[in-house]
């Protein structure tokens, strides 16, 4: 699994963007598997974030772009660091996220992998 600052330095280079996709989206996948039993409103407000804008980009209208991937991994990173220290920063309670589930997120990001060809993308750049 490669981490945000690997896929920060691909983004920087110009990397194949299917590939960085595929990463940040297995990234968020391993994420959400580490936070799943936290119930920690902060991390998964940051994984919805992350999701949100990969999903965005992904279906942009003008693609090549890397639109939103910045964004995504800032979010991405904040989820880590949330995890990570296992903070609970927002005690308050927010209706919106607590709606989403880690079924949901999960079904968002094996679709947007689905959409990106992430398993023929991922063979091809071992290649």
């Amino acid at each position: 699994m490669k981490s945000i600052e690997t896929i920060f330095d691909e983004l920087d280079k110009n990397g194949d963007l299917n590939v960085i996709r595929c990463d940040i989206a297995d990234l968020i996948i391993q994420q959400l598997e580490r936070s799943k039993t936290l119930n920690n409103v902060a991390a998964l407000s940051h994984l919805t974030n992350a999701v949100g804008t990969l999903n965005l980009n992904v279906h942009s209208s003008r693609q090549p772009s890397t639109a939103g991937l910045e964004i995504c991994l800032k979010d991405l990173q904040k989820a880590i660091e949330t995890i990570d220290r296992n903070e609970r920063r927002f005690n308050l309670r927010i209706k919106r996220v607590e709606q989403v589930t880690y079924d949901m997120l999960i079904e968002a990001v094996r679709t947007i992998r689905e959409i990106s060809s992430c398993d023929s993308a991922n063979d091809q750049h071992a290649a």
